[in-house]
């Protein structure tokens, strides 16, 4: 099976799954304790999506103002916390999780203690890697090497040889 239908698949399986985590906690913590726990997850990320949203449109701005966008990357950070953020704010344990890893990642990064994973900073291979505005790519030396070029024999002069 591809990638893409494992995801549709989880997708399509995610209400069962969080309607029996909700189960599970409801009752290990009693029914109105998870309902309001639920209820102030979903508020929280309301409101930290409602934050990091402007904070995020206002970024969008400022680069439509200086000639556009050339990507827009969750692994950057830019938009994890709004990724984050909308997670909390749907109604589910599961996604209140895997918001909770997202929010815990991005916090270990700023605190410099995630450094080769995928939401941290490039390897030290894309970190020597520099991209310039014109086009050109500045590669560390020990990103390339020198190929020899074959001589290439001209068929002119091999007619010229052979005489007339």
């Amino acid at each position: 099976m591809g990638l893409i239908r494992w995801l549709l698949l989880a997708l399509a399986l995610l209400p069962f799954a969080e309607i029996a985590v909700f189960i599970a906690v409801a009752t290990t913590i009693g029914a109105f304790q998870a309902f309001v726990l639920l209820g102030a997850l979903c508020l929280l990320g309301v409101l930290l999506m409602r934050h990091f949203g402007l904070a995020q449109l206002g970024r969008m701005r400022l680069h439509a103002a200086d000639g556009g966008f050339q990507t827009i990357s969750i692994a950057e950070g830019s938009m994890a916390p709004f990724v984050a953020a909308l997670l909390l704010a749907i109604p589910g344990f599961i996604t209140d999780a895997v918001a909770a890893l997202i929010f815990a990642a991005l916090l270990l990064r700023r605190l410099g203690f995630l450094g080769g994973t995928i939401l941290a900073s490039p390897s030290s291979a894309a970190r020597a890697t520099r991209h310039n505005d014109d086009g050109i790519v500045d590669l560390a030396p020990d990103q390339w090497h020198v190929e020899p070029q074959p001589r290439l024999d001209n068929p002119d002069d091999q007619d010229r040889r052979a005489g007339p």
